[in-house]
């Protein structure tokens, strides 16, 4: 009840002791890959981020609406420019303008920025610009030569060094300080003010190379670093301008903002001399237009004998303007109407609208519909570019196209009449005043319309002068309409973001190690120790063999190193293999198998047989493995005649047992490779030998192939009292132990037990030489000797980290 009662509690918790070691050997088996991936990933992020060159920022602001500008904005107001007012409120505008090619352009020229310097470091090339020991000014440089690096050598206080190529020819040219040289290349000139012998002694072991610019590359470069914003509704803008140099950053904004502002301030004086010649153009004009109607008044007057309108007459010519201007619109929206109609009609490129349509775009439903049918249009071409005629969407838009032109057909037909019948109303009102006026006597008339052109043209040259008086007194006024509120400052290195890129670095190498880990826990985790064995099967673990450097050089190392602790393992081995089998039977028969090549069951049935035979016992050693033979090699006999030629027919049973150099030991090799390994195995002669051999020998042991390859040992398993299925740490996984107990199962075979080969000393369950093994059909005992002398001196001691990751 007691012992229920505890599996209850352990299935009901959470997190059991078992989940808590599954974790700690998952952790403690792949924690180097992710230490050793964010470790080589920091290193890598570090020497990038070092290599990266850093990005610095300077930042200005200006005001836009300098509130000094005021009285000349009212004056600016009277002579009839109100647009000066509003000149900043477009902030979209001044951004564009502070970034224009040209106003950067102007300032790269200004600051002489053709010529870059530079020096070349162990891991990084720095990028210098104050503080040189020598200036290079440079120019009719070959188009082709720009962005070439030029390697300056300086060991001499009379002449520079310049070595460079040039259509893939090196060049190497010695030119003196402060003299002009030129060639195909460019024409140059080198100064250094402050060189002397030993100066330039210490300034030879410094590798500097310089690069030309031409200006459009530089002015882009320049332009494309330059951030500038208003924000929300106020007058500040903000610049920024992005350079590898601060100071150079520093210098190149102030220069920029200094020529915006003067660049506003021109702009204005520009205005006001374009202001005043088309001023003194107009009041030319217009002073020989006056002079030329006051005479003809004159004479008209002196002339005629002229008499004055009364106000009726005058009145008529007042109201048949009135009329003349009201037939004209009308005329103007009926050709609209005619327009518009053509183009619903005939029109054949939906993208283009008449512009007659915009004369009434005071009719709200006119200008509605027409926009409507627009949309249509331009939806239907973006519509053939995914579809084909036909297709269902398209059907559905031409049919709304449709609707939308009947009813516009038929409003037009409507305002037509509407139209013409007030055409037809102003024209008799215009006959009824043409009628009137006839009735004045011809002098009255012409003096009329004389008068009435001098006093427009009077009133035009008054104006005029007024204009050109208060323009005068603006310009004199004039204060740019910008104002620098902070000088450009250096505000610190903004790109790159290394702890980002660090942290990039560290991230995907950390996410990379976790997938690998989660992989190799999936599908690749090896099983490296008898705990983790056991958790993957439920039948008996009868022994782990340890790596032994000794393996490397002999297959019979129980024989060869007595002492060794692998020696010890197949002791216990053997120990437990008696426990395992029933004593009761005079011989016993023990087949080892594997499921994958290479884990090492021949090593292990050979130093077995040996244990066995040093134990007293007489053991017949046969090798089954007919695909593969080894241990003719491993007992260093010759394989000649073998177990084929017994199964084969061609010779007794007696002929082809072989005696070894191990007491109590024999063997019967492989002999001859058969084709038909797997047929000879179930003849009768195989039942004859396992016969033969229980009468002659105390064990038999049986090498067989590896069962997830071949079946031989599937077949052979009838006759065993013990099969042994080797596992190895490096090739064995939970999948290899699922796949055999698969076939085990498959096959109703029981008399099954495993042995863990090439365990790590550090995984192994021995301390201090004290050896334990579990085995048990579902229950755990504990059978082996403890060997406390004579071992332990071969055990490394741990070192602290593998006791801390329990390694």
């Amino acid at each position: 009840m007691e012992k229920n009662n505890v599996e209850f509690n352990k299935q009901k918790a959470l997190i059991n002791a078992e989940d808590i070691a599954f974790a700690a050997r998952i952790i403690r088996k792949n924690v180097f890959i992710v230490v050793a991936f964010v470790t080589i990933a920091a290193v890598a992020g570090f020497l990038y981020t070092y290599k990266m060159v850093d990005i610095y920022a300077a930042q200005t602001q200006v005001q836009l609406n300098n509130k000094e500008t005021g009285y000349s904005q009212e004056i600016n107001q009277g002579i009839g420019f109100p647009w000066w007012t509003d000149y900043y409120k477009d902030y979209a505008d001044e951004i564009n303008i502070v970034k224009s090619h040209d106003l950067v352009a102007r300032a790269v020229n200004k600051l002489d920025l053709n010529v870059s310097y530079y020096i070349t470091g162990r891991l990084r090339t720095t990028e210098i610009y104050e503080n040189l020991p020598f200036k290079i000014m440079v120019k009719n440089v070959s188009p082709s030569f720009y962005e070439t690096p030029m390697f300056v050598k300086i060991n001499n206080p009379t002449y520079i060094e310049l070595k460079y190529k040039f259509n893939g020819v090196e060049r190497v040219d010695k030119i003196k300080y402060n003299e002009v040289f030129s060639n195909e290349v460019f024409i140059i000139k080198a100064t250094a003010p402050n060189i002397t012998q030993q100066s330039a002694k210490q300034l030879e072991e410094i590798n500097y190379y310089v690069v030309f610019h031409d200006k459009v590359t530089l002015t882009n470069k320049f332009k494309n670093s330059i951030t500038a914003s208003v924000t929300g509704s106020s007058t500040i803008m903000s610049i920024i301008v992005r350079d590898e140099i601060p100071q150079r950053a520093v210098t190149f904004l102030d220069t920029l903002t200094l020529l915006y502002t003067e660049n506003t301030l021109e702009t204005k004086y520009q205005i006001s001399d374009n202001t005043l010649r088309y001023i003194d153009k107009q009041l030319e004009e217009v002073t020989g237009v006056l002079t030329g109607i006051e005479d003809n008044l004159e004479n008209y007057k002196s002339s005629k004998s002229i008499l004055d309108l009364d106000e009726q007459e005058k009145d008529y010519f007042t109201k048949l303007s009135v009329y003349d201007g009201q037939s004209t619109e009308l005329n103007l929206k009926l050709g609209t109407i005619d327009a518009l109609e053509k183009y619903i009609v005939e029109n054949k490129d939906p993208v283009l609208l008449p512009p007659s349509v915009y004369v009434l775009n005071d009719d709200a439903f006119l200008t509605k519909s027409v926009n409507e049918l627009y949309t249509m249009q331009i939806s239907r071409i973006n519509q053939m570019y995914s579809t084909n005629e036909g297709n269902e969407a398209l059907k559905i838009t031409d049919g709304k196209m449709d609707r939308v032109k009947t009813n516009l057909l038929t409003y037009l037909v409507n305002l037509r009449k509407a139209l013409i019948g007030a055409r037809g109303r102003v024209q008799k009102q215009i006959g009824t005043y043409e009628n009137n006026i006839k009735t004045i006597p011809k002098k009255e008339r012409d003096i009329l319309n004389i008068q009435r052109k001098l006093q427009v043209n009077e009133k035009m040259y008054l104006f005029l002068l007024e204009k050109r008086a208060n323009t005068i007194i603006t310009k004199a006024g004039l204060v740019p309409e910008t104002k620098i509120v902070e000088v450009a400052r250096n505000i610190g290195v903004v790109a790159p973001d290394k702890k980002q890129i660090m942290t990039y670095f560290i991230g995907v190498a950390a996410i990379l190690s976790l997938i690998i880990v989660f992989l190799r826990v999936m599908f690749f985790d090896k099983i490296e120790s008898v705990d983790e064995l056991k958790l993957a099967t439920h039948r008996p673990i009868i022994a782990e063999i340890q790596q032994a450097k000794e393996t490397l050089s002999s297959y019979l190392v129980v024989n060869s190193n007595p002492k060794a602790p692998v020696t010890e393992s197949f002791r216990t081995f053997r120990t437990n293999l008696e426990y395992l089998i029933n004593q009761e039977k005079k011989s016993k028969v023990i087949l080892i198998t594997s499921y994958n090549p290479g884990e090492g069951k021949t090593f292990c049935s050979l130093n077995l047989s040996t244990m066995l035979a040093k134990a007293g016992k007489k053991v017949l050693v046969v090798e089954m493995d007919m695909h593969r033979p080894k241990i003719h090699k491993g007992l260093n006999v010759l394989s000649d005649v073998g177990i084929s030629n017994y199964l084969s027919g061609q010779l007794p049973i007696e002929a082809v047992i072989k005696s070894t150099s191990i007491e109590n030991m024999s063997t019967i090799v492989c002999g001859p490779i058969p084709p038909n390994a797997s047929e000879l195995i179930l003849s009768n002669r195989m039942q004859e030998l396992i016969a033969y051999a229980k009468e002659n020998y105390d064990y038999l042991i049986l090498d067989t192939p590896p069962i997830g390859l071949i079946t031989d040992g599937i077949v052979l398993m009838k006759y065993t009292d013990a099969n042994i299925f080797v596992l190895n740490t490096g090739y064995s996984n939970k999948r290899s132990v699922e796949n055999a107990e698969e076939i085990f199962k498959i096959n109703n075979i029981e008399k099954v037990s495993y042995i863990l080969n090439g365990v790590n000393r550090n995984n192994t369950r021995n301390y201090n030489g004290a050896y334990g093994y579990f085995y048990g059909y579902g229950y755990s005992y504990v059978y082996g000797y403890s060997y406390s002398a004579g071992y332990a001196s071969d055990e490394n001691k741990k070192p602290w980290y593998k006791k801390l990751l329990g390694a």
